[in-house]
């Protein structure tokens, strides 16, 4: 008799807790029906094109779901680092994140592909390797197997060179300058062929770096130069773009896998105008924020086409040394086929 009424009482926990298994499972019914707040992390201020394409992403989720799902936004780096954003993501205590190729490549090596320094004739050249099917399955298979769900590429500007100590033209200008880089190979190698001496430190510690004499240059994106106002430590930029960088849209993938096929639409469909949003917006910005370097006094250096390819050929004696960290030569070797094949 006892043991029969201990039965019956299991079996009545188990009707009630049901229901309950199945919402906390984060199965897609479930998903679709219940409020879900994504926190979304990225490195740029608030001013910054990145950060408006988020902002048009998360309105067009909220709008699409009728308010069931919520993006909160963390820019300027509140959440740390790149790198720290990326691990957060892929352990899932951070459900998206937007990063550049250099922290993506610790999970997915094949990123740094996109980083072989002046691969890439121009920004449009660039969106079409971006936008190739098979370049865009690959990174998606390669991320699924690193615990993330790959989204698509935002663009991220050609990258320069500015310095406190002198005008640079030449490779050999920057002999024995101090540069900080992000802690990338192909910006290490890039900057140690020339003869500077690359210094990784985290982006959020660079302005400091910059005000105190640390490093004496850094390289990023003219976008981010202007917004981080580096003008008022930096007195020379040079425009080399030695890469064409871009931010990937990742989200955890059991998160991803959790929510159903409407939200997962919403969000791709959010992140494919974002995607269009940022690439107009950098493109018109690239001229505006060359100019508010010049008028915030710092010297803008456009290199003739004979300097400019003698940065060429000390980017292309780097190429060979990135293999082993860009997925290996055969794939290095495919994807320059699918770079000449968008030319």
């Amino acid at each position: 008799m006892r043991k029969k009424l201990i039965l019956s009482v299991v079996m009545v926990v188990l009707i009630l807790l049901a229901p309950l298994s199945v919402a906390a499972g984060g199965g897609r019914e479930a998903a679709a029906d219940r409020p879900i707040e994504l926190k979304l992390g990225h490195l740029s201020a608030e001013t910054h094109p990145l950060h408006i394409a988020t902002v048009h992403l998360k309105e067009y989720v909220e709008q699409a779901t009728d308010g069931m799902v919520t993006i909160e936004l963390y820019p300027a780096s509140v959440l740390g680092g790149q790198s720290e954003m990326l691990e957060q993501t892929v352990i899932g205590s951070l459900e998206m994140v937007t990063i550049g190729s250099g922290p993506a490549a610790e999970y997915v090596p094949e990123y740094n592909a996109f980083a072989l320094p002046f691969a890439f004739d121009d920004w449009l050249h660039y969106y079409r390797v971006l936008d190739d099917p098979q370049v865009q399955n690959h990174l998606r298979e390669e991320a699924a197997r690193n615990g993330l769900q790959y989204i698509n590429c935002w663009d991220w500007g050609p990258r320069v060179v500015t310095n406190s100590v002198r005008p640079i033209r030449t490779p050999a200008d920057m002999r024995g300058m101090k540069i900080r880089v992000p802690d990338e190979i192909d910006k290490v190698l890039l900057f140690r062929e020339v003869g500077a001496d690359p210094t990784p430190i985290p982006f959020p510690e660079l302005y400091s770096a910059l005000q105190t004499g640390v490093v004496d240059a850094q390289e990023n994106p003219v976008s981010t130069v202007y917004h981080q106002g580096f003008y008022e430590v930096q007195d020379h930029v040079t425009v080399t773009n030695h890469v064409l960088g871009h931010v990937s849209l990742l989200v955890n993938k059991d998160v991803w896998d959790s929510l159903a096929p409407n939200v997962q639409q919403a969000i791709t469909e959010g992140a494919n105008q974002a995607r269009g949003i940022m690439r107009e917006l950098m493109q018109e910005e690239y001229e505006e924020a060359l100019q508010g370097l010049r008028d915030n006094g710092m010297q803008v250096i456009e290199l003739t086409d004979a300097e400019q390819q003698a940065w060429r050929e000390v980017g292309s004696r780097v190429w060979p040394q990135m293999h082993d960290v860009a997925g290996g030569s055969d794939y290095v070797e495919w994807f320059l086929s699918r770079v000449e094949a968008a030319r």
